[in-house]
């Protein structure tokens, strides 16, 4: 019978379109068979991305995903954990609040070993999940002294805004970043009128239905746009032209426009299919990419860091266009695998 953990992985996999049922059916089989578990099962067969696994096992178990690239941790935390326990364990100590231990594993930990981490170092055990080469990256820095560390800080992160977003978890709290980052403001003009101005100007909205939209997100907290298009008073297309207007940013129709499928797989899933993010252009430089809210800057500062050194550009799409966008690729995705794997039967 397979795990529960991996029967949760499997079916948050499926509904994203990643795999298709019938041949997860068949890595669950053999990952029960061989005990080694679904997610290495995937691994070692290049079925999915490690950050697709993570971010999804993130988001399911509602634990941080972590990026260790650039690791900075507290010399009393290394001063209170040895790397022997650290490296039999496969862990990385990432900071110490109180009785807390908050530790990075590729892999959730099964209660055993959980126990036993906690056992040893004397500390309850806070889990987050960061790519197994990170890990195994900063073990040996550990063990070699080239780790960048800074003096004992007293930090208490905001573990629950972590938790929401699944967004990078870097310590100490000069480091964290909690506060979203302003969007790409270099496609942004100088000078914006407000949204609900330029509705008025527009003649799509009347100053009244602004007064009471306005007193409905104080309430809800949702974002003006979605409030008046629920609403029936702004149609989507004109709200998209709208804040086109207002930030600057071109409108783009995913159906007429050609996507590099391949290069979505750079991308989290949980950024495709969880934030509505469309990659769909790159050059030398530059990654287009397209959203429906510019006003989400968590999802936009999250696209920002996943483009990897490329500049990101910004273009709008009607929510329709980019859910459209997004069956297309987990299309693509499936007919893919299934070449992948008529291949290695063969």
């Amino acid at each position: 019978m397979p795990k529960k953990i991996d029967l949760m992985l499997a079916e948050a996999l499926v509904a994203r379109g990643l795999v298709a049922q019938e041949q997860m059916d068949l890595f669950l089989q053999e990952a029960d068979g061989s005990g080694e578990g679904l997610q290495s099962a995937l691994l070692t067969r290049g079925i999915v991305g490690e950050k697709d696994i993570l971010t999804v096992l993130a988001g399911k178990l509602r634990i941080p995903y972590v990026q260790l690239k650039e690791l900075t941790v507290e010399q009393a935390v290394l001063d209170k954990i040895p790397i022997k326990i650290a490296t039999y364990y496969g862990f990385v100590p990432l900071g110490i609040r109180g009785r807390v231990l908050s530790i990075a594993v590729a892999a959730p930990l099964e209660v055993r070993a959980r126990d036993e981490i906690r056992i040893q170092s004397g500390y309850e055990i806070e889990t987050m999940l960061a790519e197994q080469s990170d890990i195994a990256d900063v073990l040996e820095k550990w063990r070699s002294g080239g780790m960048h560390i800074v003096p004992q800080i007293d930090v208490s992160p905001r573990k629950e805004a972590a938790t929401k977003v699944a967004q990078e978890v870097i310590m100490p709290a000069e480091t964290i970043p909690w506060a979203p980052k302003e969007p790409p403001r270099s496609q942004f003009n100088k000078e914006k009128k407000f949204l609900g101005e330029i509705l008025i100007e527009k003649g799509l909205l009347t100053a009244e239905q602004l007064a009471l939209a306005l007193g409905e997100q104080g309430t809800t907290k949702e974002f003006l746009g979605t409030i008046v298009v629920k609403k029936g008073w702004v149609k989507e297309k004109e709200l998209l032209t709208a804040l086109s207007e207002r930030f600057n940013l071109p409108l783009v129709d995913l159906r007429a426009t050609r996507i590099d499928w391949d290069m979505l797989q750079y991308f989290s899933s949980s950024l495709i299919f969880d934030d509505h993010c469309i990659p769909f252009a790159r050059d030398e430089r530059c990654v287009t990419m397209a959203i429906s809210n510019p006003l989400e800057a968590w999802t936009i500062k999250r696209a920002e860091e996943e483009s990897k050194g490329f500049e990101l550009k910004l273009a709008l799409a009607s929510r329709e266009d980019i859910d459209g966008a997004i069956k297309r690729y987990q299309t693509y995705m499936q007919q893919k695998l299934k070449i992948i794997c008529q291949k290695k039967s063969t």
